[in-house]
């Protein structure tokens, strides 16, 4: 896929998301900095608060967010609801139990499948942005492309919004670029896929979800995406704050 290096992304504006569309936003408390839902609706987030390696690694429950050690600054969460992050210094780690284990490589970017698959943008330049590497098991095996966002399919395929914001999914052995523009992007476990677009909305930029030929836009503005197992996106926008349907 040819990927082409475009300005940087504009600030977005500290402004809440409007309800409307087809969702009625609510804004859950707490602030964020990034989000994952993993396929068993497990909702972990990025949080605000400075820890070494990032920010605190904080979970959804019934009380409301329950911090773990360690901090990070990207998040997926995996079918068994447990984070996989990568922090301050690119490190990639995956939650075992009770404690931290730190895989090889190095990674700007994780998305996790409903199926398991794990994904990583590394740190090696590429054209569209970095290299794109799934783990085996024991090692990152490198795909052509690059990118700079990532989120995986219940098949374990991959999606990337590259550094142009161009928007491509893997089929077999290919990419397929789809049209309009992103900055981030989330997968549910029903295959449900939703960008953050190129935009400017308050809050961020336009939220838009994949209806088979291109982007229904629902109202409100965000910067970071995941999406749950029933299709629902959750946001965190321009003030941290974070919201769902």
């Amino acid at each position: 896929m040819t990927m082409t290096r475009k300005a940087a992304l504009a600030a977005g504006v500290a402004v809440a998301l409007a309800s409307g569309g087809a969702l009625a936003w609510q804004q859950v408390d707490g602030a964020a900095q990034d989000i994952g839902v993993g396929a068993n609706n497990a909702v972990w987030v990025i949080g605000t608060d400075a820890q070494g390696g990032g920010y605190g690694i904080h979970q959804r429950t019934p009380a409301g967010w329950a911090r773990i050690d360690g901090g990070a600054t990207e998040i997926a969460v995996d079918p068994a609801g447990l984070p996989w992050v990568v922090n301050a210094s690119q490190a990639i780690y995956r939650r075992v139990g009770s404690g931290w284990q730190q895989l090889p490589g190095s990674a700007r970017d994780i998305g996790v499948g409903a199926n398991g698959a794990v994904w990583v943008i590394g740190t090696d330049p590429q054209g569209g942005g970095y290299g794109i590497h799934r783990w085996t098991g024991s090692g990152w095996a490198r795909i052509d492309g690059g990118g700079v966002r990532i989120a995986v399919d219940p098949s374990g395929q991959p999606w990337v919004v590259n550094n142009s914001h161009g928007i491509f999914r893997r089929v077999g052995s290919t990419w397929q670029q789809l049209p309009g523009l992103g900055q981030d992007i989330g997968i549910g476990a029903d295959g449900t896929v939703w960008v953050i677009g190129a935009d400017p909305q308050p809050g961020g930029f336009g939220i838009h979800r994949w209806n088979g030929r291109g982007w229904t836009r629902v109202e409100g503005g965000a910067l970071r995406v995941s999406v749950d197992r029933r299709g629902r996106p959750w946001v965190v926008n321009a003030s941290q704050n974070i919201y769902a349907p």
